[in-house]
């Protein structure tokens, strides 16, 4: 999180601008697709706010969702819409994507159902309802015919 201890978006920018650019703040020589584009953006003249970029492909896709994760925690014990307003703001703070915003919301849902006690398998059972999967157990089991399928 921040260092107010809730997730507000113009605090956490500013963090995040301040780490990423600290030498020696990250020794990590992988910068992921959402932060170089950011960057880019950054240096390019863009106020930090204006950063987030899109390369249809990486970003939508579970990039976006790795954001999440700290702030579903975060707000685990909040009412559910107050948690998922603030993953869906999370994202949109360092990733234009929409596209996976419902999925993080329904993820938000099976973590923190899971990290109440839920059964794991319930859980994503109901989520592959929700996304219209239909019945999951088909899925995988249909699956595993094809080779191609890990």
């Amino acid at each position: 999180m921040t260092i107010d201890g809730e997730f507000v978006a113009e605090n956490y920018l500013k963090s995040y601008v301040e780490f990423m650019q600290t030498p020696g703040s990250h020794p990590d020589t992988y910068a992921a697709t959402a932060h170089r584009m950011f960057f880019k953006n950054l240096v390019a003249g863009k106020p930090p706010a204006k950063c987030a970029d899109n390369d249809a492909h990486n970003v939508d896709s579970i990039d976006a969702l790795t954001i999440a994760v700290p702030v579903i925690i975060k707000y685990r014990d909040s009412n559910r819409d107050t948690r998922n307003v603030k993953v869906v703001e999370a994202i949109r703070t360092l990733r234009n994507v929409t596209s996976v915003e419902k999925y993080a919301i329904v993820y938000s849902d099976m973590l923190v159902a899971v990290l109440n006690g839920a059964e794991l398998r319930d859980v994503v059972s109901d989520a592959a309802k929700k996304t219209g999967m239909g019945d999951i157990r088909s899925v995988v089991e249909g699956s595993r015919s094809d080779p191609m399928v890990a």
